[in-house]
């Protein structure tokens, strides 16, 4: 598990380019509600530059079917630029376009 947040991105940096460093982690905590059967999922990112991590959701109050944020995180693995795209969709309907979309363009540095 990683324990260090280098950058905590949300939906008002979509379509930013940001920059890490090698070994750093960069988080994207985005709107979401996992009971509605969306959830936020990776569609593209170089994993020569990033790893993806763990996710998590945090609720944003303890009623059942809330919403909340889905948190996504991503490790700078190796030097270079990636896009880092995300697709807000149901994982059972693919061939519908995404809800949403989230996107970066992420230049990972040696430190």
């Amino acid at each position: 598990m990683w324990l260090q947040k280098d950058m905590q991105l949300t939906d008002n940096d979509n379509g930013r380019a940001v920059e890490i460093s090698t070994g750093d982690e960069l988080e994207v905590i985005l709107e979401g509600n996992p009971t509605t059967g969306y959830r936020w999922e990776l569609s593209e990112a170089d994993p020569r530059v990033l790893e993806p991590g763990p996710s998590r959701f945090a609720p944003g109050s303890g009623a059942i079917g809330s919403g909340g944020k889905e948190i996504l995180s991503f490790r700078g693995v190796g030097p270079g630029r990636s896009a880092l795209k995300l697709s807000f969709q149901r994982p059972f309907e693919r061939e519908k376009p995404p809800a949403k979309e989230f996107s970066l363009t992420v230049t990972v540095t040696d430190p």
